[in-house]
């Protein structure tokens, strides 16, 4: 997001934190993927809520009329500051309400104490469909309705995840709009990291690591960054030995793999 789409993206992630310890978050955070799911599919109407010429009471009052009753009242609260803002184009509004309503589902787990296994299951989630070709192409595919879909999603994780998990994977994986499943699915471990004040680190290795190696490179990376940060390792044996790190856009590469092909690229040079 850029311009105006950050300032507004900020108020309406105060809002949502404004009702942090309120029963009704999980709730509120289903109504406003609800909110989400209507103006994905509803173009012109996500347009309109998010055009600066309209009056910003006539864009609250179409959404009222359009949500009244059918969410939460704090759902409709936080949706109404979000439409009442400035965007720089309507996409950057649903993803915003996307970014609200999944917010609030983490929260509504870190008051559960749940949200440290949220993140972790939706990493490992999006692992398995980056490692099972039929399984991406089926859920990123268009030859299955969304329904279908979230079907197949509640019966890989029933009993196995955290309703808030599968409620999350199953909204972000029928709701791409470009995106690839194993990088939305990061974006809610991402969001969970922030809400924490913490950095999202990928961590790739050749073998599981124990605690204290862990909580080792926990440290060397927060004395790097200035912040906590939450590993989710991807144990890969393609990796050989070594560590792999991404942090956002940043890539700590000093596996032995990535060493190999250094080398050999030289030779070939």
């Amino acid at each position: 997001m850029f311009g105006s789409s950050r300032t507004s993206l900020r108020l309406v992630t105060e809002a949502v934190d404004a009702a942090y310890g309120d029963p009704g978050l999980g709730e509120a955070g289903s109504g406003l993927l609800a909110i989400t799911d209507l103006l994905t599919h509803e173009r012109s109407l996500s347009r309109s809520l998010a055009d600066s010429g309209i009056r910003e009471s006539a864009r609250q009052a179409m959404l009222t009329r359009l949500v009244a009753g059918q969410v939460s009242p704090l759902a409709q609260s936080i949706a109404l500051t979000a439409v009442g803002q400035r965007w720089s184009s309507d996409a950057d509004l649903v993803d915003a309400l996307e970014m609200a309503g999944a917010s609030a589902l983490i929260a509504h787990s870190e008051s559960n104490g749940t949200a440290d296994r949220v993140a972790e299951e939706l990493f490992r989630f999006g692992r398995i469909v980056d490692a099972n070709g039929e399984l991406q192409l089926t859920l990123s595919g268009t030859s299955i309705p969304a329904s279908g879909k979230q079907a197949i999603i509640s019966d890989l994780l029933r009993d196995r995840a955290d309703p808030v998990t599968t409620r999350l994977a199953a909204f972000v994986v029928t709701h791409l709009r470009g995106r690839r499943i194993d990088d939305a699915l990061g974006s809610m471990v991402e969001l969970a990291a922030v809400r924490r004040g913490e950095l999202s680190a990928v961590v790739r290795v050749a073998a599981p690591m124990d605690l204290e190696q862990e909580q080792r490179l926990a440290a060397a990376l927060q004395r790097i960054y200035g912040q906590a940060v939450q590993l989710s390792i991807d144990v890969d044996p393609d990796v050989i030995g070594g560590v792999s790190v991404q942090v956002g856009d940043e890539l700590i590469d000093g596996t032995i793999a990535h060493r190999l092909e250094q080398a050999r690229r030289r030779l070939a040079g």
